[in-house]
């Protein structure tokens, strides 16, 4: 399959409706890093220890002026319904949850990278101390490269995920698995693929979100209002609602 036909699909992020507005204040959806420098503590979704994970992760990519956190990406998913959205802490949660779809063609921005499953997988020892600087595949170096300090990988994971920064590499994601018609036995594995990422530096734009959805009408209308409150009508499309997220 060629490139352009990757970038024809789509990417998807939670937020829980009680951010909903910091975001249409802010016009973006901001990164864990640029939400702590702003002072703005959003309501988690996120597991703690997953969190923990992700801060000790780091991009450094050639011509970059110094490395980059993790946290300083905004993540998106490439499947609507990802495995965050069946965890317990997530799943009660489900009738607060909108959905954010952005279009795949933002692969092809400046500094936008994916992922061919969680970007937390790195082997990466739960409680240890060690941390890793990636340095993506690129159109140079068709090989993600991984350098832990002050030693390591110490942790048991069997497999861990490749950062890319070239739309070339799209191929090298398990599609079948992503797209629902390949099943892995292997059950962390599976799990690893389908939540395969695709990471935007900073922040955002909302003028990039091409659908919002909720799960059920009420939670539609109420982050209606709130668009109408901020008076985006026409900056945002109209949320609605799907059921089943």
């Amino acid at each position: 399959m060629v490139v352009h036909n990757f970038l024809g699909g789509y990417a998807y992020h939670m937020v829980h409706i009680s951010n909903f507005p910091s975001i249409l204040r802010e016009k973006a959806l901001l990164s864990k890093e640029s939400l702590s420098q702003k002072g703005i503590n959003p309501y988690s979704i996120a597991l703690e220890s997953v969190q923990a994970l992700r801060k000790r992760i780091t991009v450094q990519r050639p011509g970059m002026p110094s490395p980059r956190q993790l946290h300083s990406y905004v993540p998106f998913y490439f499947i609507l319904r990802a495995p965050m959205s069946y965890a317990p802490n997530v799943k009660g949660q489900q009738n607060r949850l909108l959905v954010l779809e952005i279009e795949l063609i933002i692969l092809n921005e400046p500094e936008v990278l994916f992922t061919d499953g969680n970007a937390s997988m790195q082997k990466l020892s739960r409680y240890g101390t060690e941390v890793v600087v990636i340095d993506p595949a690129n159109a140079r170096r068709d090989t993600c490269i991984r350098r832990y300090h002050p030693g390591g990988p110490h942790g048991t994971g069997e497999n861990w995920s490749d950062f890319y920064s070239d739309v070339a590499f799209l191929d090298r994601l398990n599609w079948g698995v992503l797209n629902g018609g390949t099943f892995i036995d292997n059950r962390e594995e599976f799990t690893r693929i389908r939540s395969s990422e695709v990471l935007i530096p900073d922040r955002l734009p909302i003028s990039k979100i091409v659908g919002i959805y909720a799960s059920n009408p009420d939670l539609a209308q109420d982050a209606n209002d709130v668009v109408k409150m901020f008076g985006l009508e026409r900056a945002v499309p109209e949320v609605v609602c799907r059921r089943g997220l």
